[in-house]
């Protein structure tokens, strides 16, 4: 038990070492950080609370990863993306609204 305790101390050290660094390089308050306001502030302010891969957005939409790249590169489709380093997101919101926005009651609606 005390061994989970400082694992859990530990991780939480570094969750805070983490928030300070993306405050200070972002420029975000410290009140959306853990502890001062509470811990899901700065993914809420940042509308980055449910992301889901690039891997997991084409097997929802029953395409290749290679059909996002290419979207991404020549914005075909109205889907926006998070990059995060080299790592792609979407947020699911955005995939949902998507997937919405491509809704038609019948085939003569045509293309958007």
């Amino acid at each position: 038990m005390k061994k989970a305790y400082r694992n859990k101390r530990k991780l939480t050290e570094a969750l805070h070492k983490l928030h300070e660094h993306l405050a200070g390089r972002f420029g975000l308050p410290h009140s959306v950080m853990p502890g001062g306001g509470g811990g899901d502030a700065l993914a809420e302010m940042a509308g980055l609370d449910d992301l889901m891969s690039a891997a997991a957005v084409a097997r929802y939409l029953g395409l290749s990863t290679k059909t996002l790249a290419n979207w991404r590169s020549s914005g075909v489709a109205d889907l926006r993306y998070v990059q995060v380093g080299s790592r792609i997101f979407y947020k699911t919101l955005d995939v949902h609204a998507f997937v919405a926005r491509g809704s038609k009651r019948s085939t003569s609606e045509g293309a958007k």
